[in-house]
């Protein structure tokens, strides 16, 4: 039976290049891939399953829009924001009582049926994510919120799954049980699985679409042998574990139970060394009895460059808004920025000014109604929109960088109308435009492919180099860290609860 048919299908937004003449197919028992790199047409056509673009001319054939579920950053994103959760929020424990809890959510999507995929608790179990149940939305790293947003899609029985780079943001730890986790679901919903790189298809997958500038390269059967699931591979690689230092590292202390939260990164440096950018001393965060983060240690020098790996929700994230400024424990622990103690009376805006950040949550809630080259130019204000008028340099160098990514055809579209890809392109140009003393970047490779990926690596190495800043690299992909980088500190979950 067929559950999807594109019978010479022509999609064409506006402001967009778009489909002519395309066919495809999905029957049912079918796992079929959308494969292709940034600004190749997946968005587009995913969206005309959904029921978001309606085509030119052809015919269509998909389920109901409403039966259709769909993971991606722009829906997580639509989600976080209809909340009326803000940016800082997940730092903000006031504003836990008026975010929605992770039980609720998932009890908010369940429906009533006959069918184990309806029932929160086999389903908890089955993502792991029963310690997450008492937690609110807003409290969830970029990893845990994929399990949940993933939990509630299940619960909610959709005829049609349609899941965008579902390894994206996962530790390496949990990728293989995903893994799995996709192929039972598969055998029991249809699925869709998009994906930028060609060598991160799940081991379910049967079919595959690949595009490139909206055209279809290749349509039919998958031939796994030739793809290792959920191992991403970029053009910039090293080989490395999860755990192991990038070379020239010195030994790296990894926190957790057995060692609860202490990090120590190396002796006491001499006199000869660079000027301090961070020192952070016995540094913890807790959220009512559940503690984050436990007695941390950490000195950033001027030009070191840090690669910071773990397990989801082992603080990494909460560790740099400790540094960017945007976690309000900041001013309850020993930290001291650029030589200024937190708490001491400084201005958290000349903070952020000597920072470059990217990170998934701030792509999360990113206004979406604000052209590309405002977000960019964005990055010299450190603002979410453009509120103040650019001077002539500053659009020359936002232009510049722009054209450097190849945005320029992008560079007037809404930020929401983008790409997942091409929005991650756009907010690591809106923090390399302003040359700060520290780029903070979290993820930054998250939904490129391996072009771009490669062109960012070879960006944020040349950038580094020419204006002598440090870089802090977030990733759970060992294979992109930086040549740059030769210091590492890898966190693990500390003490869950306070007794």
């Amino acid at each position: 039976m067929q559950i999807i048919k594109f019978d010479n299908v022509s999609l064409a937004p506006k402001d967009s290049q778009g489909f002519h003449g395309l066919d495809w197919t999905v029957e049912t028992g079918e796992c079929w891939a959308v494969v292709g790199p940034n600004n190749s047409g997946k968005s587009m056509l995913t969206a005309a399953v959904k029921g978001r673009i309606r085509p030119l001319g052809g015919r269509l054939f998909c389920p109901d829009r409403k039966c259709i579920e769909q993971i991606s950053i722009n829906a997580v994103s639509s989600l976080i924001r209809g909340q009326g959760v803000f940016y800082q929020s997940r730092w903000n424990s006031i504003m836990d009582d008026e975010t929605m809890g992770v039980e609720a959510y998932l009890s908010a999507k369940s429906v009533p049926a006959a069918d184990v995929l309806t029932d929160i608790a086999p389903v908890a179990r089955m993502l792991e994510i029963d310690p997450l149940l008492s937690k609110r939305m807003n409290q969830l790293s970029n990893g845990e919120l994929k399990k949940v947003v993933l939990a509630g899609v299940l619960v909610n029985a959709p005829e049609l799954i349609i899941y965008e780079s579902p390894f994206a943001g996962l530790d390496q730890v949990y990728r293989p049980k995903m893994d799995h986790i996709l192929s039972w679901v598969t055998r029991q919903t249809p699925c869709i699985i998009v994906e930028t790189h060609p060598d991160a298809l799940p081991s379910c997958i049967t079919h595959r679409i690949e595009l490139d500038r909206f055209q279809v390269k290749y349509c039919g059967p998958h031939d796994p042998v030739q793809h290792v699931p959920g191992r991403p591979i970029t053009a910039a690689v090293r080989a490395a574990s999860p755990t192991t230092p990038v070379p020239g590292t010195p030994p790296t202390v990894i926190t957790g139970k057995s060692n609860p939260g202490k990090i120590d990164t190396g002796p006491a440096p001499s006199q000869t060394e660079s000027p301090v950018l961070v020192d952070m001393k016995q540094v913890r965060v807790t959220y009512g009895r559940q503690v984050i983060l436990e007695d941390i240690c950490w000195t950033i020098r001027e030009k070191e460059h840090w690669a910071l790996t773990g397990p989801n929700g082992s603080g990494k994230t909460t560790l740099l808004g400790l540094i960017a400024g945007d976690h309000p424990q900041a001013y309850a622990n020993d930290i001291t920025l650029f030589g200024i103690p937190r708490g001491s009376g400084e201005s958290i805006w000349d903070i952020k000014a000597r920072i470059g950040l990217v990170s998934p949550e701030l792509h999360l809630y990113f206004p979406k109604d604000i052209p590309l080259f405002e977000v960019v130019c964005s990055g010299f204000f450190d603002s979410l929109g453009c509120f103040k008028t650019c001077s002539a340099p500053q659009l020359a160098t936002a232009s510049n960088l722009i054209s450097s990514m190849g945005l320029i055809p992008e560079k007037d579209r809404l930020f929401g109308a983008l790409s997942p890809g091409i929005q991650r392109l756009g907010l690591i140009a809106r923090a390399l435009v302003k040359e700060p003393l520290l780029l903070l970047l979290d993820e930054p490779c998250q939904n490129l492919d391996p072009e771009n990926t490669r062109m960012i690596l070879e960006m944020i190495t040349r950038q580094v180099n020419r204006s002598s800043a440090t870089l802090v690299y977030v990733t759970h992909v060992p294979q992109e860290i930086p040549d740059i980088v030769s210091k590492h500190l890898a966190l693990d979950k500390g003490p869950p609860l306070i007794s």
